[in-house]
């Protein structure tokens, strides 16, 4: 089973816990800066950086059910189903990108 696959399959259903640190990205990135997340899965992050102001948002998974499931929890934001190292994305056009991954710890 492919990495793909196995997101299709599972990663809807999946919950994710990881914190954002909303306070120190503040310090980092202005409200107004284009970000990227990359891996946004169903869109937690993104839901999350929108509910705290953040507006110029992409985000961009290969698995197709994950992008499913992040245009239905958030039709406002802007997500692409990317499978390929190439993002469509112009160059220099994000002026932050965000990755996060799993807790392979949870308590």
């Amino acid at each position: 089973m492919s990495q793909i696959d196995y997101w299709d399959r599972l990663g809807p259903t999946k919950r994710f816990s990881h914190p954002v640190n909303l306070s120190r990205l503040a310090e980092l990135i202005d409200l107004d800066r284009r970000i990227l997340d990359f891996g946004c899965g169903y869109g937690r992050v993104m839901g999350l950086l929108h509910e705290h102001g953040y507006r110029n948002l992409v985000g961009v998974d290969p698995a197709p059910a994950m992008i499913a499931a992040a245009r239905q929890r958030f039709p406002a934001l802007t997500f692409l189903e990317v499978n390929s190292t190439r993002l469509p994305l112009a160059d220099e056009s994000v002026d932050a990108a965000l990755l996060f991954g799993p807790d392979l710890h949870p308590e």
